[in-house]
């Protein structure tokens, strides 16, 4: 789901303009994103520091690391708080 929600944000923006205002519940759904993308790298992080056989841990962090990117994007074009963290 986390996924349908980041890309279709990420369609959604460019649809629209810079100038285009967030409803309440977009800005809150944006910043719980932002959240939760960096929870998982940083979920994952460890488990591949533990387990570094195993790649498709470092892959899926990296992932992740790619949607926190995409979401602090929205973030900074929309002016709202990055309450999960640059990187």
């Amino acid at each position: 789901m986390a996924m349908l929600l980041v890309f279709g944000t990420m369609h959604y923006s460019a649809a629209c303009s810079a100038t285009e205002i967030l409803s309440t519940d977009e800005q809150s759904d944006l910043l719980f994103m932002g959240e939760e993308e960096k929870l998982a790298r940083d979920t994952y992080l460890p488990f591949y520091a533990l387990y570094d056989s195993l790649t498709v841990l470092s892959n899926i962090a990296s992932s992740e690391q790619m949607h926190m990117n995409a979401i602090l994007r929205l973030l900074k074009k929309y002016k709202l708080p990055d309450r999960g963290g640059e990187n």
